[in-house]
């Protein structure tokens, strides 16, 4: 499902400005590409994906994202395009901290 969904849903949410926020939004927008209603309100209300989405909301605060896109590496430093200056700068910051993580900084 993954593979079928997430570009599609990608663009309907950053490129068409569309407002997927609710279940019912959610459920519309899978139904549109395939996905019987019934399954999705079993997979959304479901023990896991309610474990997942608690999950994230825990880690959104404990590294202080506010913001997309935000990168946390190692679970110790946070980075943003915002922060480092674009999102070319962003991604050299993470290759610099990958890097001194892993012992292989230059």
């Amino acid at each position: 499902m993954l593979a079928r969904i997430h570009l599609p849903l990608f663009t309907a949410m950053h490129e068409q400005n569309r407002h997927l926020n609710t279940e019912e939004s959610l459920q519309g927008f899978f139904a549109e590409h395939g996905v019987d209603p019934e399954e999705f309100t079993r997979a959304f209300n479901s023990f896991t994906v309610e474990s997942k989405y608690r999950r994230a909301l825990s880690l959104t605060k404990k590294y202080g994202i506010d913001g997309v896109p935000a990168i946390i590496v190692n679970g110790k430093y946070r980075t943003s395009a915002t922060l480092a200056g674009g999102r070319e700068r962003m991604f050299r910051v993470v290759d610099f901290l990958v890097q001194k993580e892993t012992g292989s900084a230059r």
